[in-house]
């Protein structure tokens, strides 16, 4: 756990790992088939039970398809749902 300061109070920081988003042994890979990205719902769920953090690992390889080009955009888009 990690007690970030807010002023005169402290949050306490408590969550899960939503780490689907990084596994899969094709790349980039199909969504649905060769990975999963956690859903809203997932973090909902997550946050009714209290937690306020969900670090999220993700492949680069897959966000950035080759050296130096654009992020791939619906990539990206499915993370921003997220959050």
């Amino acid at each position: 756990m990690v007690a970030k300061a807010t002023g005169d109070s402290m949050t306490m920081r408590t969550g899960v790992n939503l780490s689907s988003y990084a596994f899969g042994p094709v790349y980039p890979g199909t969504h649905g088939k060769d990975y999963l990205i956690p859903t809203a719902a997932s973090v909902a769920h997550f946050a009714k039970k209290g937690m306020n953090t969900f670090p999220v690992q993700m492949r680069w390889e897959r966000a950035q398809l080759f050296l130096m080009g654009p992020l791939d955009e619906t990539y990206m888009a499915r993370l921003d749902v997220l959050f």
